[in-house]
């Protein structure tokens, strides 16, 4: 079983996290241990969508991620038709990383 991303400091490496990730990533955590426990995942989508944001909040940061995570909850049905299907954990899933969705999002 593969592991979920966890939050990490920034890209450069340093100790330092801006208040705005420590956020995100508090309410991410907060809901993968206890709301996520609550409510009956069935997504489709490998990886999770928490386990998406904090991949593209580790990524690009807290604003960028947010906005990659809102347009994957918005094209999640859609994923089936263009993504490539994979078997994790006994269950066929879509697989849609961070790197399949941030081409548009590259700097130069």
């Amino acid at each position: 079983m593969a592991t979920p991303p966890t939050p990490t400091a920034t890209s450069a490496g340093s100790a330092y996290v801006s208040v705005s990730r420590a956020v995100c990533f508090g309410w991410l955590i907060f809901y993968q241990r206890v709301l996520h426990v609550v409510t009956v995942s069935h997504c489709p989508l490998h990886p999770s969508c928490s386990n998406y944001s904090i991949a593209a909040i580790n990524k690009h940061g807290a604003f960028r991620g947010i906005i990659l995570t809102a347009d994957r909850l918005l094209h999640e049905s859609d994923e089936q038709y263009y993504a490539p299907l994979i078997r994790r954990n006994g269950r066929s899933l879509y697989a849609d990383p961070v790197e399949s969705n941030d081409f548009w999002w590259k700097t130069r």
